[in-house]
């Protein structure tokens, strides 16, 4: 280079005080960020725990009766399910945010590896509106039904005990709660679908039953070098060409958080829904087999049919009991 160009020492050392300058700042804007973040999850984490611990029992009550007409059996204590009689339904954001319905709803828990609750599932139930037995809450602006069931908290990384757990100080999951370490595990999707199949095996001593909240917590994020495109469906662009549909593959991204499944489980059972898309089930299914998978453990992946879950296919089942 020309010497005339060349960057003096006194120019050099005035560049990388700037630069140190400005990584120093970007760093502390990270700190800040991540710290801001952590506060919003911990005061969402601490408001879903609130919701669940404030929740009454659920025997007597309308989830009690939801649960016996989605998945064939009535709790009679229930657990870790719990019931709030009017619970508020919010839609939008902070200070825009409105009520569009109260009533009766589901509370349980989201709990991750280390037993602490980080979470909280809201189901709410309409006894009059079968076959799902849920509210008509409207659409929302793309005109789509709102859903009646929410997460608050967080679900990743977590699961919802349904069956077979015990509760120590309202905070942790202890043990199983039939005595020694259970080494069976049943999980699926749906809190309706896993007590269905838990009462068709009533209760199996040596089995935890749990629900994912979703199959995106069941079976973690994809290895995006496994995606594939669907068979038939298809998509529109914003150049409105009409493409395949790109679905998540069956190989797994461990990097991504799951439901944990504890080191003792030497079979676990995973419950498909007969009615989502078929092909995109399958790559789920597929994906939390081969991350749940180790050695000495058989994990299963069981299908209830092509139409229904298994509440629809098992909830038919005879009297009432305690579990």
């Amino acid at each position: 280079p020309d010497p005339e160009q060349c960057e003096s020492e006194e120019e050099k050392t005035a560049r990388l005080a700037r630069l140190a300058t400005q990584r120093a700042a970007n760093e502390a804007k990270a700190a800040a960020r991540d710290k801001a973040a952590n506060a919003f999850r911990a005061k969402e984490i601490a408001k879903a725990r609130g919701k669940w611990e404030r929740a009454g029992p659920i025997g007597g009550t309308h989830a009690a009766r939801y649960l016996e007409l989605r998945a064939g059996y009535q709790p009679q204590t229930g657990g870790l399910l719990r019931f709030d009689p009017a619970l508020d339904y919010w839609v939008g954001e902070a200070r825009a945010a409105v009520v569009i319905h109260t009533g009766p709803a589901m509370i349980a828990p989201f709990v991750g590896a280390d037993g602490q609750i980080i979470g909280c599932h809201q189901t709410w139930v309409d006894l009059a509106r079968g076959p799902k037995f849920r509210p008509d809450l409207g659409l929302d602006t793309k005109g789509d039904p709102w859903p009646t069931k929410k997460m608050r908290g967080s679900k990743q990384g977590g699961f919802i005990p349904v069956a077979g757990y015990a509760l120590l100080h309202n905070t942790s999951i202890v043990a199983p709660k039939y005595g020694p370490p259970a080494t069976r595990m049943v999980a699926g999707e749906g809190i309706e679908t896993v007590l269905a199949v838990a009462y068709a095996e009533r209760f199996r001593r040596d089995t935890l039953y749990i629900a994912s909240g979703d199959l995106g917590n069941l079976a973690g994020k994809a290895d995006h070098a496994s995606d594939f495109f669907h068979p038939t469906l298809t998509l529109v662009d914003k150049a409105g060409r009409t493409r395949p549909k790109n679905i998540g593959g069956p190989v797994p991204d461990f990097s991504s958080p799951a439901m944990p499944v504890p080191d003792a489980i030497t079979t676990l059972i995973l419950l498909a829904d007969g009615d989502s898309e078929r092909v995109w089930t399958a790559s789920m299914m597929a994906r939390a087999k081969a991350r749940h998978s180790k050695e000495g453990r058989l994990v299963v992946v069981v299908w209830p049919g092509i139409h229904g879950d298994f509440a629809d296919h098992l909830g038919k089942a005879p009297e009432t009991e305690t579990a």
